[in-house]
């Protein structure tokens, strides 16, 4: 294990001192990109380019003539392995999630009143089966990744830490709302392997909205409201059984985007709350 600080002697204000050699299971949030407050990070630019992914991703649903781009755009990025975080190896990244499978998400998405799904990547996190927190960090820190360089190269010349050209890059271009690789990227490298920093303030070590989490705390809580009123007083885990008997995969998230579509003022508030608790 070698630390950041162990490598460069230093490690700069508003980063984690990472361990080069290994993964840290952080992830990048998107209602924490407002809260970064760093002068070396533009958090409007990175909020604007996950709103223009988001909504290109959406206006490209009923046009024909753009499904092969909505593909490429919803292709899932490979791993940032320049962060050094992520799932340690052996477990779950829940791969494996298909570009039909975000689109219908995306379609579902139009039917939560309410919802303006490009102010909410995290809807996507929430409800596309197969597509966890891993995937979902990856897909975020590729959409900012610009925004991510810019803020590495800035807190190395703050630090004199030392950069080497020639680094390869998947980036999110906000003009041409493509994919594209930058190859000759200057970032810090340790053991010939590049170095992307990451504010420190936008970061999570879990996501407070999976769909775990919306069934358990707000779905299930409303629907024993309603069990009790009919006369049937159960458990969350009864109601969570009777109601999902008929799903046969993914049973959290199919049921919680059937409830969001349901009940719509449910999700939106959900998500309101969430980011209420981070300020």
């Amino acid at each position: 294990m070698t630390l950041f600080d162990e490598a460069f002697g230093v490690v700069p204000e508003g980063v984690v001192n990472i361990d080069l050699d290994g993964d840290q299971e952080l992830y990048v949030d998107s209602l924490r990109i407002l809260r970064v407050h760093d002068e070396d990070f533009d958090n409007q630019d990175a909020k604007l380019n996950t709103w223009a992914y988001m909504a290109a991703c959406d206006s490209m649903l009923d046009s024909p003539q753009d499904y092969q781009h909505l593909q490429r755009l919803l292709m899932v990025p490979r791993e940032v392995n320049a962060t050094r975080f992520g799932l340690g190896a052996g477990k779950p990244q829940g791969n494996g999630t298909s570009a039909p499978m975000l689109m219908k998400v995306f379609r579902m998405l139009r039917q939560i009143e309410g919802l303006k799904s490009t102010e909410h990547p995290e809807s996507l996190l929430t409800f596309t089966p197969r597509f966890g927190p891993d995937r979902y960090s990856d897909l975020l820190t590729n959409i900012m990744a610009r925004d991510f360089i810019r803020f590495t190269q800035r807190k190395c010349r703050r630090y004199n830490i030392p950069m080497t050209k020639g680094h390869k890059m998947n980036v999110f271009n906000p003009d041409t709302l493509e994919w594209e690789m930058l190859t000759d990227v200057e970032l810090p490298e340790h053991n010939g392997l590049a170095i992307l920093l990451v504010p420190k303030d936008i970061l999570v070590s879990e996501y407070q909205y999976t769909a775990q989490e919306y069934v358990n705390h707000d779905i299930l809580e409303g629907r024993k409201l309603f069990y009790v009123r009919d006369g049937r007083p159960l458990p969350k885990r009864e109601i969570f059984k009777i109601e999902t008997e008929d799903i046969l995969h993914d049973k959290f998230k199919t049921y919680a985007l059937a409830e969001a579509v349901r009940e719509p003022k449910r999700f939106v508030g959900f998500l309101e709350k969430r980011q209420t608790l981070i300020g």
